[in-house]
């Protein structure tokens, strides 16, 4: 399972249920002499950002192409800010998140460090699609996902 780090204003959105994620295509395709040329294109169950020439044919060239890093099917631990603390001096140390507001004066730790095992998020990716706004982005339809016991 991949891990993704949520921003802090995140956070919020995915504890009410939120079920698609914006994530900046890395790196930002050089678009601006021709910017309707670039479009998203399928390959397997991968997604990818491509340039076309003006018949709509694709362009080979690698430096024109960028793969999304979550194909369909992918197992994403969304993690955030967090830390451990004892809400009680004679049970186990427990994770707190910084959204609950958990303890004061906890030490918090980068979402980027927390692992898999810990985040409330886990989600499927079952669909990727790639936007322009101010710039471009993947956008990964995601779905609650329960872990089997077999595995």
């Amino acid at each position: 399972m991949r891990t993704y780090p949520l921003k802090a204003e995140q956070v919020p959105e995915f504890l009410n249920g939120a079920t698609t994620l914006r994530i900046p295509v890395r790196p930002q395709p050089k678009w601006e002499e021709q910017p309707e040329l670039w479009n998203g294109a399928w390959c397997g169950r991968y997604r990818y950002l491509r340039r076309t020439n003006e018949n709509d044919n694709d362009v080979a060239s690698d430096t024109d192409r960028v793969v999304c890093p979550y194909p369909v099917g992918s197992e994403l631990a969304l993690t955030e800010t967090w830390g451990m603390g004892w809400l009680d001096p004679f049970m186990p140390a427990t994770v707190c998140y910084k959204a609950d507001n958990c303890l004061a004066g906890m030490q918090w730790r980068p979402a980027i460090t927390m692992p898999a095992a810990f985040s409330r998020f886990k989600r499927l990716v079952t669909d990727v699609n790639v936007e322009h706004r101010e710039i471009w982005e993947w956008v990964l339809a995601l779905e609650e996902y329960l872990e089997r016991e077999d595995k």
